[in-house]
């Protein structure tokens, strides 16, 4: 097995096992407001079980979730309080871990056809700029279209840091080639950014969809770092309306599952190895495991 990173797994999730205060709409951003000990807990939770890279508690401090009112009182600070815990975790680990700075869909995942340009830049600004300092790589997350992502990008060209985009694919699609949400070509989402970023991944997507669009992913990756962190979320459809339900975790994505799932998409070629949502320590664990088997 070649040489990969490490991600962590899905913040949110493991916050709910750690009895953080957790529902819609403010999400993983709840525990950051009233239990901010426990984000830091997470993140070394999944340091300890042998993340290369963390990922900050940004992904909800947008006012879709958090709402506006709380957002214009106390979004900043939040975005701040995100990083230093983070950098907290890594600190007391007493390891090199990185920290990514999350960059998450402005209004909401899964909805592309909510993406607004005029209104998300403020936001995407003040994400930037609050993560600035204190982290080591910029990850746009769970995109479901590509407008956002080269929203984002325009403003990261002077930050002098890696950055990745990780997109989220339509789980719908039985056949055919792998789509964003949006319905446009992951080829293209791929053509179109790899000439302008560090690693391109895949994020919040089943496992299943994820098999599908890997030969995809590493073809049009050949030049720069491609990634995966699947979730363990059943199929998403047009039903699933997002910041009203938490999704139920599948069973059946255990962690040796995951783990062989992972280490068969490193055989293929893929880089970056991480999880999100339902992907917890035992998962990351897991994988580590077999890396430092398969590398002895």
């Amino acid at each position: 097995m070649k040489h990969f990173t490490l991600l962590d797994g899905g913040l949110s999730r493991e916050l709910q096992r750690l009895g953080a205060p957790f529902r819609q709409p403010e999400w993983s951003a709840l525990s950051l407001i009233e239990t901010p000990e426990l984000v830091k807990q997470a993140h070394k939770n999944f340091i300890d079980a042998g993340a290369d890279i963390i990922t900050t508690n940004c992904y909800a401090l947008v006012p879709y979730h958090i709402g506006s009112e709380t957002y214009e009182a106390r979004g900043e600070e939040l975005m701040a309080l995100a990083v230093e815990k983070a950098s907290q975790a890594v600190r007391e680990s007493g390891t090199k871990t990185r920290i990514a700075a999350s960059l998450p869909p402005i209004f909401g995942s899964y909805r592309p056809n909510a993406f607004d340009v005029g209104g998300a830049i403020a936001i995407a600004q003040t994400l930037i700029e609050a993560q600035d300092e204190g982290t080591d790589l910029w990850l746009m997350e769970t995109m479901g279209l590509l407008a956002e992502a080269q929203l984002y990008l325009t403003l990261l060209q002077e930050k002098g840091k890696a950055i990745w985009v990780s997109f989220t694919l339509d789980d719908t699609l039985e056949d055919g080639p792998p789509c964003l949400r949006s319905g446009e070509l992951l080829s293209e989402a791929i053509d179109a950014m790899a000439g302008e970023v560090d690693a391109i991944l895949i994020n919040c997507s089943t496992v299943e969809t994820i098999d599908n669009a890997v030969p995809v992913l590493v073809q049009g990756c050949r030049h720069i770092q491609c990634g995966i962190y699947a979730n363990a979320f059943p199929r998403i459809d047009d039903t699933v309306i997002s910041n009203t339900t938490l999704n139920t975790v599948r069973e059946d994505v255990t962690p040796n599952y995951y783990a062989e799932k992972a280490c068969g998409w490193v055989d293929h070629g893929v880089d970056i190895i991480g999880g999100c949502c339902g992907i917890g320590p035992n998962h990351i664990k897991a994988i580590d495991a077999l890396r430092k088997r398969e590398q002895a």
